[in-house]
């Protein structure tokens, strides 16, 4: 996650639609998201494209709307001035999450997977428990009626950053090098090392 680029809008405005960004594909479970809306009426945006899509489009009610892929630019805005972030299905990890909240806009998810890991309930966002549509609304529900930390989503999302990752694996390649060294690592340091795997292509 790009802690740079995901900041919060310097304006802080936001509006009254929740905000999918996904995959339209059945694992993802944006058609749990679309059933939830659609019986509660409030305004859903989703971002991106897939197999899926003309059969979400079909079960959608117009409070909800498709907007296909989008660039990097469109989707920050979108994040910074959505009410919440909608992550329905069940991921290792799910890098999106921590995007929204490095732009302090919290998340509603369901509770699996890297979603427990990323989400804080009742302080970063909210988890809901079930793959239904109910337990969705109750997950919406609680959300609207809860007050939530906007700094401790930011705080919350940096943990998932890229620069903390290379910090993080060049104290591990340090402590690694202490211990055992080698004639054979000598022409960059851990940081170096780190940063050049980063940047460098497959």
């Amino acid at each position: 996650m790009d802690r740079d680029y995901f900041q919060p809008s310097p304006g802080g405005e936001r509006d009254d639609s929740y905000l999918v960004v996904s995959q339209l594909v059945p694992y993802k479970r944006v058609d749990l998201a679309v059933e939830a809306f659609s019986r509660c009426g409030k305004r859903l945006l989703v971002v991106g494209e897939g197999s899926e899509r003309r059969n979400l489009e079909r079960r959608a009610r117009k409070n909800i709307r498709f907007l296909g892929a989008q660039p990097r630019n469109v989707l920050r805005e979108a994040m910074r001035q959505a009410r919440a972030l909608i992550f329905p299905g069940e991921e290792d990890f799910g890098i999106v999450m921590a995007e929204a909240l490095a732009c302090r806009t919290p998340v509603i998810a369901f509770g699996r997977g890297g979603a427990r890991e990323i989400v804080t309930g009742g302080e970063t966002g909210v988890l809901f428990e079930d793959e239904t549509g109910d337990s969705f609304l109750d997950g919406i529900a609680r959300f609207e009626r809860t007050r939530l930390n906007p700094l401790a989503m930011r705080t919350s999302a940096l943990r998932c950053s890229r620069q903390r990752f290379i910090q993080e694996f060049a104290s591990f390649l340090d402590a690694i090098l202490a211990a055992k060294p080698s004639a054979a690592v000598t022409a960059l340091s851990p940081v170096e090392t780190v940063q050049a795997a980063a940047t460098d292509g497959p």
